[in-house]
C-alpha cells in the first residue's frame, strides 16, 4: 500500500453532508470510488478523518486498486501528516461482514497482496510497519506478487508487514475450536502436478522471507495433524518407498515446523507417521521428533527421528502374485525351505528411512524382529503360520533393491556392532554333510 493515499482527501473535500444516501463519486482512475448509505467527514488539527457507515440494502464500499474496502456497518478512515507535512493514511478500521483486500508494498521485492473475509478488520500503518488485524471467521490468504496463495484460516488473524526487515511478512494465527488450517509449500518451486499438502492445529505462526515460507504451529488440545496424498505414479515395483506411497501418509505431533527453502518439515512432542487407507501397506514411524524431507512434487523423501524410535514396516510384495503354502504332502520330510521376510519392526534411539534410495539406517542399541511367511514347498500338508525372528545390533541397515526382480534376492540386512555384539535369529535347517 502507498504510504500515501491522497486521493483520501477528496473524498473527504467531497462528501461535507453527513446524510449522503447511496452517493457514489467517480473521477480518474486514481480516485476512490465509495458507496454508503451516510457519510461524515471530520476535520481539524486533533482528529481527521472519515467514516462511511453501512446497511444490510447497502454496505459502506471503499475502492482503490491498492485498497478495497466492504463492510456492512462503518468504515473508518484516519489521517496525519509526515515528516514531510503531507497528509496520509493513519488507520482503516471496518466492522460487519467486512471484504478487506490491500496491497503492501515492499523496498525489495514484489507488494504482499491480502484478501480475506471476516467480521471486523483494523490497518495501523506506523512508520517502519503495517499491522492488519482480521477478528472473527477469517477466511482469505495472501501472495507475494506472483506467488502462491498462503491461506489465512482462523478465529484472529495479525498480520504485521515491514517494507525493508529480512522477514518481510508476519502472520500470527490463532484457530478456534476447529483449529487453523495450514497449506504447506512444496520447496523450492512446486514441480508440475504437486499435490496440495494441508497441515491443521490450534495456532500457527506463518513468516514470508526471501527464501520462502516458514511455519510453525501449535496443536495446543487439538494436536497436530498433516496427510501426505497418495503418489499419483509409483516409480520402480515393489520397492520399500511404494509401500509407504501406494496410500495417504497421515503424521501427528503436539507442534510442528516447515521451512520451504529446504523442504524440510519437523514434528515433536509424541510424533507420529503411519500409513492410512484400506488396502495400503503398513508403515508406521513413532518418535519423540520426527524430520521429514520432501521432494519437489511434495511427496516424502526421508524421514528422521530423534529420541528412541520404533517402526512397523510391511515389506512389499514380488512383482509376480504371490505363491500359495503346497498343501500336498511333500515326498520328502526333511526339506524345510525358510520362506521369505513379508514384515518388519524395530527399535532403536534413532532411525533414518531413505526412501530415495530404498535404504532404512537404524542406530543404538537396535532390537526388532522380521517375519517370515510360509512358501511353496513347506513340508506339511497345513499350512505354516507366520514366524518372527529376533535381532539386535548396535546398528542395522535394511536395504532393497528393486532392480533385483524379487524381493528374496533384493532384500538385504546387515547388522554390525562393537560392545553390543550382533545376534539373529534364524529359521531351523539340517546339514546331513559336507
Amino acid at each position: 500500500m502507498k504510504n500515501k493515499i491522497s486521493s483520501l482527501n477528496l473524498i473527504a473535500a467531497t462528501f461535507i453532508t453527513t446524510t449522503a444516501m447511496a452517493q457514489q463519486v467517480k473521477n480518474d482512475s486514481s480516485s476512490p470510488k465509495v458507496e454508503a448509505a451516510k457519510v461524515i467527514g471530520n476535520w481539524g488539527d486533533e482528529r481527521i478523518g472519515l467514516k462511511l457507515e453501512g446497511s444490510a440494502a447497502r454496505p459502506a464500499h471503499f475502492q482503490l486498486p491498492q485498497l478495497d474496502v466492504a463492510a456492512r456497518n462503518n468504515i473508518e478512515f484516519k489521517f496525519d501528516k509526515d515528516s514531510k507535512g503531507d497528509m496520509g493514511l493513519k488507520s482503516a478500521t471496518a466492522s460487519g461482514n467486512v471484504i478487506f483486500k490491500v496491497s503492501l508494498s515492499q523496498k525489495n521485492g514484489a507488494p504482499f497482496r491480502i484478501e480475506a473475509r471476516c467480521d471486523d478488520a483494523t490497518l495501523d500503518r506506523g512508520d517502519k510497519a503495517r499491522v492488519l488485524t482480521l477478528k472473527g471467521g477469517v477466511d482469505g490468504w495472501f501472495q507475494s506478487g506472483d506467488g502462491p496463495r498462503n491461506q489465512l484460516r482462523g478465529q484472529t488473524v495479525k498480520i504485521t508487514s515491514q517494507p525493508d526487515a529480512a522477514t518481510a511478512l508476519i502472520a500470527d494465527i490463532k484457530g478456534d475450536a476447529q483449529g487453523v488450517r495450514v497449506d504447506v509449500p512444496t520447496p523450492g518451486k512446486a514441480a508440475p502436478g504437486a499435490k496440495p499438502i494441508t497441515m491443521t492445529a490450534q495456532n500457527a505462526q506463518l513468516r514470508q522471507t526471501q527464501n520462502g515460507l516458514d511455519a510453525d504451529v501449535d496443536g495446543g488440545t487439538l494436536g497436530v495433524r498433516l496427510e501426505i496424498p497418495a503418489m499419483a505414479k509409483i516409480a520402480a515395483p515393489g520397492a520399500l518407498n511404494n509401500g509407504l506411497n501406494l496410500g495417504a501418509v497421515v503424521v501427528t505431533s503436539q507442534r510442528a515446523s516447515v521451512r520451504q527453502a529446504d523442504g524440510q518439515a519437523r514434528f515433536t512432542g509424541n510424533a507420529r507417521a503411519a500409513s492410512s487407507g484400506e488396502g495400503t501397506m503398513k508403515f508406521d514411524v513413532s518418535a519423540d521428533e520426527l524430520s521429514i524431507s520432501r521432494a519437489t512434487n511434495g511427496e516424502i523423501a526421508a524421514i528422521k527421528t530423534t529420541g528412541r524410535a520404533r517402526m512397523k514396516l510391511d515389506l512389499p510384495p514380488d512383482n509376480k502374485a504371490e505363491t500359495k503354502p503346497d498343501t500336498k504332502p511333500a515326498e520328502s520330510t526333511n526339506k524345510i525351505m525358510f520362506g521369505r521376510p513379508n514384515y518388519l519392526e524395530v527399535e532403536a534411539n534413532a532411525a533414518t528411512a531413505d526412501l530415495a534410495k530404498n535404504v532404512l539406517i537404524f542406530e543404538g542399541d537396535v532390537k526388532g524382529f522380521y517375519r517370515l511367511i510360509a512358501t511353496e514347498g513347506q513340508t506339511t500338508n497345513q499350512a505354516t503360520p507366520p514366524t518372527d525372528y529376533k535381532f539386535s545390533s548396535e546398528q542395522a541397515v535394511i536395504s532393497y533393491a528393486p532392480e533385483a526382480g524379487s524381493l528374496a534376492r533384493g532384500l538385504n540386512i546387515e547388522l554390525t556392532g562393537k560392545e553390543q555384539q550382533p545376534q539373529i535369529e534364524l529359521p531351523g535347517f539340517k546339514i546331513d554333510e559336507f
